[in-house]
Order: structure tokens, then sequence, then C-alpha cells
């Protein structure tokens, strides 16, 4: 829903924390430390944004956004990424505007975007070729990310402190709706037939821990982060667009996110797929103030 990029050519990792870094002058240019809340791609600029300007953040919001997943699939994403330019073209035909009716947009309808006004959007030729665009951008923001994350880079962990990553329990298995968590079985995705027991994840910290820290697995420290995952899979383009491999070092990087930070905490969904994370309102409430709270505990003046 961006203006057109007429430039042909995709933004870079530098462009993107820097954009964050004037909306937060711009904005609010009185304050110096910030929360960020970063959605899906968002949690991975976020994190580039992090690695660049340690000294600005003391909270972080990881709302399904992993980069690990996506950095060894470039080949994968970007030869997907020809189909927008078809679609782009589409557009132009008036047969796309057609298809468009039987598409399922309601999951991501809202107050301010109506299911009219994004299918609007999706008519125009903007919207495609923007969005093409954007898959090398997110790549490129996936590799920066994990490599500022060094020896502790999910893609760099030995197979067993992986596993156990994945195996980890989480704070909370389930849902929070009305002020209160709805607990519910793990999902069918899960290694095994229950987590790990609290034994083992305080080995696998003490592991962890034992790494050579880069810059931001040292900021990590001093953050309050709260981790957001959903893992039902079960939605159009889900299962095909990630696959176990991807799903796994979801988990796992969601993992070491919440287990690393100086006060965090990591929410699993297992009946909400990535389409509808963002819907889930009161939970992003209820980390946001966990978040705060956690901050000025961890001594810093947000």
């Amino acid at each position: 829903m961006s203006d057109e990029n007429t430039t042909n050519q995709s933004p870079t990792v530098d462009e993107c924390v820097r954009d964050v870094l004037f909306v937060m002058n711009t904005v609010m240019p009185d304050q110096d430390k910030f929360i960020l809340l970063g959605p899906s791609m968002g949690a991975i600029v976020a994190q580039c944004f992090i690695a660049q300007h340690p000294e600005k953040v003391v909270g972080f919001m990881n709302m399904d956004g992993f980069p690990a997943a996506f950095e060894n699939k470039r080949d994968k994403f970007l030869s997907a990424s020809g189909g927008w330019s078809f679609a782009a073209m589409l557009t132009y035909t008036g047969l796309l505007r057609f298809f468009l009716n039987f598409m399922p947009v309601d999951s991501f309808a809202t107050p301010a975007f109506s299911t009219d006004y994004i299918r609007h959007q999706m008519n125009q030729p903007r919207f495609y070729k923007n969005t093409k665009l954007e898959f090398p951008l997110m790549l490129d923001l996936s590799s920066s990310a994990s490599q500022a994350w060094g020896d502790l880079a999910i893609n760099k962990l030995e197979p067993h402190l992986l596993s156990s990553l994945i195996r980890a329990q989480p704070n909370q298995n389930g849902d929070f709706e009305n002020g209160e968590w709805q607990h519910l079985p793990r999902s069918s995705v899960e290694h095994g037939t229950e987590w790990d027991t609290p034994e083992g994840t305080a080995e696998l910290v003490n592991a962890l821990q034992s790494k050579p820290k880069s810059e931001i697995a040292r900021c990590w420290q001093r953050l309050a982060v709260r981790v957001m995952s959903g893992r039902d899979y079960n939605y159009a383009g889900g299962d095909s667009f990630y696959d176990n491999e991807m799903k796994d070092k979801a988990a796992a990087e969601g993992q070491l996110h919440a287990l690393l930070a100086g006060d965090g905490a990591r929410y699993v969904f297992p009946k909400v797929g990535h389409d509808k994370m963002f819907l889930r309102f009161d939970a992003i409430v209820l980390s946001t103030i966990e978040i705060d709270d956690a901050a000025h505990r961890l001594e810093f003046t947000v």
C-alpha cells in the first residue's frame, strides 16, 4: 500500500535502518530510548537496527519475524518473486479484478483497512511491483540480521543446540484473550510429544552463554524481549511458503531471543497462523506492557 518504487531497485539494509532512525528523530526528537515492535519482516528490520544502534533500544517485541528461516532460501524466494511481475501485468487486462473477489483477504482486514480497500490496492500494478522488490530486501535483511549474531546465529549453531532450542518449553502455549491465557495442545509441527525439561533448558542456556558474543548478543542481555510465535501453518500459502526446516528454525530463533534477553519470554500460538498473528491485539498489548515494565526494572528509561 506504499507509493510505487519508481527506481526498480530494492532498498538496501542501511536505507531501512536509516528510515527507522529518521522516524524516531522526527516524531520523538527528545526521546533517546525506544521499544521496537516488529511484525513479520518488521522484526527482521528491527534486529538490523539494533545491530547498528544498540544504544537506542531498551525493548523489542518480535511478532513472528525470524531471519534464520529465510537466510538460506534466497534462490527459492527470488525465483518465486517473478510471479509478482506476471500479476502486475494482469492488472492491466482487468482479469485480476475478477479473481480478487475470490481471494481470502478477510483475515487481513481491520477497521482501517476493509476487504474492499485491500482488494482495490491489490488491483494496482504498484502493489505487485513493490512486493517483488521486497523479496530481495527481505533476504538481504535476513542475512544481515543473522550475521550480526555471530557464533550465536541459528545457522551456525551445532545441531544438538538447535534441537534443544526447538524443544525448549515456551513461557506460554495457547492464546490470550479477554485478559487471560487459554492453554492449548501443542502444534503438530513441534518436535516430540512434550517440551524439554527445565533442567535441559538450563543446560542449553549455559551452553549458549559460553559462546563468544557479538555486539547484538551483548546488547540483548540488557533488553526486555517478548516473542510471539504463530505455529499454525494451515492457511493459504502457509505450508508451501514454510518448509519443515524453516518452521524449525523459526521456533529455534524465537526461543533464542527469549532465552538470551535480560528479561525475555516466548508466547506460542498453536492455532494461530502468521496471517492472523497481527490481529492478536490482547496479546500485543500484554506484551508491550510487559516490555515497558521490564525495561524499567532493567534500569532503563523508556
